[in-house]
């Protein structure tokens, strides 16, 4: 893990830019799951030292109540938070009709590389 030196520390994809020091390039995984999966999936991120930012969201064919987590990460740490979303992200059955059972997916999750990073 890199640890930014310097006050305010900019992060960009080659590096540090206050002292030139090269690092690995950064991910943001947004995950939207169920809010009956996020304390434990934090709890398990926070043990393996991932931060991640909760916000409460609300969508999809249900319209029922989410949690998305903003997970930044570098790149060799991706597989490590998808492994700990795929342990504690579950499937439920969200709506029972004439038609059948409506499940939620246990998580929707979007990896998409940073440019940037700045932590001030």
């Amino acid at each position: 893990m890199v640890i930014a030196r310097g006050n305010p520390a900019r992060y960009t994809a080659v590096g540090w830019e206050s002292d030139g020091a090269l690092a690995a390039g950064m991910k943001l995984i947004i995950a939207v799951i169920q809010n009956e999966d996020a304390d434990a999936m934090i709890e398990a991120l926070l043990e393996r030292q991932f931060r991640a930012t909760r916000l409460a969201s609300t969508g999809g064919f249900l319209r029922r109540g989410n949690t998305t987590l903003l997970i930044g990460v570098e790149d060799e740490d991706v597989d490590a938070v998808l492994g700990v979303i795929r342990a504690h992200a579950r499937t439920r059955v969200r709506q029972e009709s004439p038609a059948g059972q409506v499940q939620s997916a246990a998580a929707t999750v979007f990896v998409i590389p940073l440019e940037d990073y700045q932590r001030l």
